[in-house]
């Protein structure tokens, strides 16, 4: 799968990231990306139901696809979506979870 693949995700992540569904994209796509990566102080997690009864059809559907790539294809995806979108840049000034 290449970033293509990923339309209505990249979009909501680039125009729609304050949205209830784009708040809940974003603790979706650092939570697998760091499931590979980690961080200080532990692992991102979100709570699964919340999170992804937040997002519509279209979001879920790219949010399955993505959760049955490989780890090194998944972090490979997650990376170029957060990259893509500006979130890379976007958590500093917006952060997501409690530090």
């Amino acid at each position: 799968m290449k970033l293509e693949d990923f339309p209505h995700l990249l979009d909501v992540l680039s125009t729609a990231w304050d949205t209830s569904g784009g708040m809940a994209a974003r603790r979706l796509i650092w939570s697998l990306f760091g499931a590979r990566v980690g961080r200080e102080g532990g692992m991102l997690s979100v709570q699964l139901w919340d999170a992804v009864s937040s997002l519509d059809e279209a979001l879920r559907l790219e949010f399955a696809c993505l959760i049955t790539q490989t780890l090194d294809a998944r972090e490979a995806l997650c990376r170029a979506l957060l990259d893509a979108s500006g979130e890379m840049v976007r958590i500093d000034d917006h952060p997501l979870f409690d530090t």
